[in-house]
């Protein structure tokens, strides 16, 4: 969006309720940008645009998504196979049994936490499961 000189401010306001301020900014970003995204791609607070993304033909990569949010679990359970679900077993926010059935491509990182980081492993273990994650996020929306 910044590549379209658009972009949205954050006030303490839309604190309170993050899901609503996304998506009325999407709305304005749908009424301002010359069409719609190729890909997507959000992180935790980020995939408060799952539900507005996931009926779209766009690709879009949900990494740690909050499952534990009735819509983004409802609308990652729905999402289509141009739709990839990132998410680690150590995280609370990743709940597996919330998105059965889901269609969505997959990747689960053992022993990740909400940054994909796996403690107790070394950093170098943990590197490599954050890189290996990564690598399938470029394979996915390319």
């Amino acid at each position: 969006m910044w590549s379209a000189n658009w972009h949205t401010e954050i006030t303490d306001s839309v604190r309170r309720d993050l899901a609503k301020f996304i998506k009325e900014t999407l709305s304005q970003a749908d009424d301002v940008l010359p069409g719609p995204p190729n890909v997507v791609i959000g992180k935790s607070l980020g995939t408060h645009a799952l539900p507005y993304f996931v009926d779209r033909a766009v690709r879009a990569a949900w990494i740690t998504p909050l499952l534990t949010v009735p819509a983004i679990a409802d609308a990652a359970r729905v999402a289509s196979a141009s739709h990839l679900l990132v998410g680690g077993t150590a995280d609370p926010s990743w709940e597996p049994d919330a998105i059965r059935g889901t269609r969505a491509e997959i990747v689960v990182v053992p022993s990740g936490n909400h940054s994909l980081e796996t403690d107790g492993a070394g950093w170098e273990a943990s590197a490599k499961s954050q890189l290996d994650a990564l690598a399938r996020v470029i394979a996915h929306i390319l």
